[in-house]
């Protein structure tokens, strides 16, 4: 998982839920996608997964990062290869190496949003998080 903010908003508790419209959203994710990439020749099993953080005041369904990085992966990551778990309801999206042998990888993985990324934010913001909030329909 690559998690990435702007150098000037390194101190700010919301570094990840701003936008700062510099221009260098498409490079960003070139870089991310390359970096996956080389992952991927190094390791024919990896596997990626992301979210796209809500913006301040957003909710956590579909996020406006979400529907951008979706459109990028679906553009790019092709179905050949890895199986794509769009998990939209925690704005989160899983690509599965479909030569990963390992059993039920998406049930863990989605194990892993919810203990890592989705749980502490909302006891950070003292919402606890329901499995409805969690769970994609």
């Amino acid at each position: 998982m690559l998690k990435f903010y702007p150098l000037a908003l390194k101190n700010s508790p919301n570094r990840f839920k701003l936008l700062v419209n510099d221009g260098d959203a498409f490079r960003i994710l070139s870089t991310c996608l390359r970096v996956f990439a080389d992952i991927c020749r190094r390791d024919p099993l990896a596997s990626a997964g992301f979210i796209g953080e809500a913006l301040v005041g957003e909710s956590q369904v579909m996020t406006k990062r979400f529907r951008v990085y979706f459109q990028s992966v679906i553009t790019f990551i092709d179905s050949v290869n890895f199986i794509h778990h769009p998990l939209p309801a925690i704005s989160a999206y899983f690509l599965e190496c479909r030569a990963n042998p390992e059993p039920d990888l998406l049930p863990a993985v989605e194990q892993m949003f919810r203990e890592l990324y989705i749980v502490p934010d909302a006891m950070e913001n003292g919402k606890p998080a329901s499995a409805a909030d969690i769970t994609e329909n």
